[in-house]
């Protein structure tokens, strides 16, 4: 998950946003922001970078800080991601100024090749310790690669706890309504992903509950396509103990 400005790394992470966050608040105008969206980013990264100092200790990391961690990043990186791209692209913005914050100044466009016609189709499977096993492959070509032009594949969930699923019934066959931001509205976005298969720990973990994906292909820029059809699967009753946040990344969608 992440762009490639983003380190892979937790404690990468941490430190690349921190200073990141810190310019946008000491000079918003230069990044050509407002202080409180500078605030605000600052505050989505301080909450990272204190979920990720708990897990530092082999003591304290424990299974629910790490998932607030891996929660807090994903919060962080929404905040951050779109922020960076825009300032990566605005020729208005210094190129001193992206630099001091490990962005590089956009090089010359190549043809622009605009977000895939296709959707990721997925298949999804529950494990035994109710962990969400996550398959893509495209609609157009079948494989398992990304199309061209994808950098990765957004995942959404929604969860619809069992005494609501009769008034919920077909809801999901119906079209997906976006804010104005583009977000389905009604689902939690989960993260980008650039390989299959993947598994996660659902959101609820309520015996009965039905959990549903959504997931669209994305470029580089944060260009997205259409949607997926909705892939449901009911949180089973004889739930093993929990296991990790996500098995190992096993095949690459290879572009």
């Amino acid at each position: 998950m992440g762009a490639d400005y983003i380190p892979e790394s937790d404690s990468g992470a941490a430190r690349w946003m921190k200073t990141f966050a810190r310019a946008l608040v000491e000079d918003p105008s230069g990044y050509r922001t407002t202080s409180e969206v500078a605030a605000e980013i600052d505050s989505g990264v301080h909450a990272f970078r204190l979920a990720n100092a708990k897990c530092r200790s082999p003591n304290s990391r424990t299974s629910p800080n790490v998932r607030g961690k891996n929660s807090a990043r994903v919060a962080a990186e929404k905040l951050v991601r779109p922020e960076a791209q825009r300032i990566r692209t605005d020729p208005r913005i210094d190129a001193v100024l992206k630099l001091n914050i490990g962005l590089k100044a956009e090089r010359q466009r190549r043809r622009h090749l605009g977000a895939p016609t296709s959707v990721p189709d997925l298949r999804i499977e529950v494990t035994q310790n109710g962990l969400i096993q996550i398959f893509a492959r495209d609609s157009q070509s079948n494989r398992r690669a990304r199309p061209r032009g994808a950098y990765g594949m957004e995942l959404y969930e929604h969860v619809i706890p069992r005494e609501e699923i009769g008034r919920f019934a077909g809801s999901h066959r119906e079209a997906i309504t976006l804010d104005l931001n583009g977000v389905p509205i009604g689902w939690r976005f989960v993260g980008v992903f650039t390989r299959t298969p993947f598994a996660i720990q659902p959101s609820s973990r309520n015996p009965g509950d039905v959990v549903s994906y959504i997931a669209r292909w994305i470029t580089r820029t944060g260009e997205p396509a259409a949607f997926s059809q909705p892939q449901s699967e009911r949180i089973q009753f004889n739930l093993a103990p929990q296991g990790l946040m996500r098995t190992p990344l096993r095949h690459k969608l290879v572009s």
